[in-house]
């Protein structure tokens, strides 16, 4: 499944009505959702990607942006899903002023097994971040999602600016299973409810 961020979806509302005064492409040609130049606004840096652990982090320069909209990174993976889109947009806001606001939204999902196909039961990972563009800043978010069959995904969302042009965002995740010794106290558990069912019945 190919998650999108909402900050993606407002950016191809706002590609369309910018589109519609530009000359119709001819219909062989198949024009891109976003500029290519856009992703390398946003560049991603793929640092763990295996069947229990993710770690993606992503460079945001603020400066050397080429557009204050659809900046989306969907860095290839192969054990999980993730797709981050940013902006950075000027807010006015009667007696009080004008500022600038920065946004990013992530969706996240780990696609192997156990997880495949857990999409009806919650395992998707969606985030939504604001801050407001000063000079330095530190945030951090974890969020756990807890699965049928005793195993859970731990997400952290993390940004840091240090007064620089550039944001920094890091998304990890740790997919977690019982230990060993957890699975033998499950067994020993249903074997004594079984045993204790065999001689109710023998009675």
């Amino acid at each position: 499944m190919k998650l999108k961020p909402l900050a993606y979806l407002l950016a191809l509302t706002t590609s369309a009505l910018v589109a519609g005064n530009a000359i119709a492409a001819p219909r062989a040609v198949k024009p891109s959702a976003l500029p290519a130049l856009a992703t390398l606004d946003l560049t991603p840096t793929v640092i763990t990607d295996t069947a229990t652990n993710l770690k993606v982090q992503w460079s945001w320069d603020l400066v050397n942006a080429s557009s204050s909209l659809s900046l989306l990174s969907d860095p290839k993976l192969t054990n999980w899903t993730v797709s981050l889109a940013a902006f950075n947009k000027s807010v006015t806001i009667p007696d009080i002023g004008s500022f600038s606001l920065l946004a990013a939204g992530v969706d996240a999902q780990h696609v192997t097994a156990p997880h495949s196909g857990d999409a009806a039961t919650g395992d998707l990972y969606k985030y939504v971040w604001t801050q407001s563009n000063i000079g330095t800043f530190s945030t951090s978010a974890t969020t756990l999602l807890s699965h049928p069959g005793a195993h859970s995904d731990t997400y952290t969302f993390e940004s840091v600016r240090t007064g620089g042009s550039n944001v920094t965002f890091t998304l990890s995740a740790v997919h977690a299973v019982p230990e060993p010794e957890t699975y033998a106290m499950l067994l020993a558990g249903l074997g004594v409810i079984g045993a204790t069912a065999r001689r109710r019945r023998g009675r």
